[in-house]
């Protein structure tokens, strides 16, 4: 209680007590936005020379990131003028833009990450997901085979974030490639918690399904236009590295009825997302054939010294008639060289002091074009 005027009045502590609780949320956005800003601008956002073994230490990995945003931004004419700032978790603060790499991550390994967040970005940008989005909501629940189980508008609302992080992950697919499907599969997916709910992301197992539905509609439609199937290889070696991991974890769906049925959904809604992104987003960043058998060469010369110069580099994309050398290529270049040319601990050593130069080197590019 609390005194007005003479007069004692009760409930105001309860009431300040609920403002404050509310207020902590935006509290913490802002002291780790600021934390992270003071980080980067004091330099602080790269791996130190003590871990990487080169003297100027990693390269910036939030202007990295941001650079690597810009470029979706000029592609797709969607309007980020927002940062990238270290944080406990890499995600997209949609109120402020913000997008959060995670730290200690700040190797280019991880750096695909940053395509699924702006991915979020795309999806608020592109009416016909809204549209889809809202349209599916209506019927998440028909033909459920626990009806009586499903706590609905709980339900209802956990499966639309779904849709949400679904539409993220197949942008990322779709403009990224192989290096944002080997970096979540390979570090972020857990066979062992393969099928365990997730709250508001898909459990583990859906989302490898999706992805991997979203290159074989990648490798069919560079089939049907130029009888190649460039993914062909990945596809099988991922597929069976991961099922055969999930097979020795023993990880199986808690009721595969309930998990049957929402995995049915989740590809269904993969196979029109992909439509929406591919109707929506092919002239500006989708991922061809070219930049990935461009990847390939550039991944041949980075197993071996010296560590190539980015207008070498450039020279095999002008090679593959590409009209740029974008970040995602190097970074597709460095995956196909960790996932299929690393046979030994010396060799991944290697590959991250390489890619620590070529960071450098993009950066220094990039920079001297400004």
């Amino acid at each position: 209680m609390a005194f007005k005027g003479g007069v004692v009045r009760p409930g105001i502590w309860g009431k300040l007590a609920g403002l404050d609780e509310g207020a902590r949320p935006v509290q913490r956005e802002a002291l780790e936005f600021l934390g992270g800003l003071l980080v980067h601008e004091k330099k602080l956002d790269h791996e130190p020379v003590s871990l990487t073994g080169v003297e100027e230490g990693g390269p910036s990995i939030c202007d990295l990131a941001d650079e690597m945003l810009r470029g979706y931004v000029r592609r797709t004419g969607i309007n980020w003028k927002a940062r990238t700032v270290l944080g406990k978790n890499p995600f997209l603060v949609t109120d402020t833009e913000v997008v959060r790499i995670r730290f200690p991550d700040w190797s280019l390994w991880n750096l695909p990450l940053m395509a699924h967040e702006f991915g979020h970005l795309a999806a608020l940008a592109t009416p016909a997901f809204l549209e889809y989005q809202s349209l599916e909501s209506g019927q998440i629940t028909e033909g459920h085979p626990r009806p009586e189980t499903v706590r609905k508008d709980a339900y209802l609302l956990t499966r639309r974030r779904h849709l949400d992080e679904l539409f993220a992950d197949i942008f990322a697919t779709y403009t990224l490639g192989p290096a944002f499907i080997c970096n979540v599969i390979l570090f972020h997916l857990n066979p062992s918690e393969a099928y365990l709910p997730r709250g508001a992301h898909p459990s583990h197992q859906e989302r490898f399904q999706i992805i991997l539905q979203t290159l074989r509609e990648m490798n069919e439609k560079v089939r049907q236009v130029y009888d190649l199937e460039p993914y062909t290889m990945l596809l099988a070696k991922l597929n069976q590295g991961w099922n055969e991991t999930v097979q020795v974890c023993q990880a199986s769906p808690e009721d595969l009825e309930v998990y049957n049925f929402q995995l049915k959904q989740t590809l269904r809604w993969g196979r029109n997302l992909y439509r929406i992104i591919d109707k929506f987003f092919r002239l500006g960043v989708s991922y061809n054939s070219k930049r990935w058998m461009c990847a390939q060469k550039i991944a041949e010369r980075l197993m071996y010294p010296p560590v190539p110069e980015f207008q070498k580099m450039k020279k095999i994309a002008t090679d593959y008639s590409l009209d740029d050398l974008y970040l995602d290529d190097i970074l597709n270049a460095l995956w196909w060289a960790r996932v299929a040319m690393v046979h030994n601990s010396e060799q991944i050593a290697y590959l991250t002091f390489v890619s620590i130069q070529i960071g450098h080197n993009y950066l220094s590019h990039v920079r001297g074009k400004t």
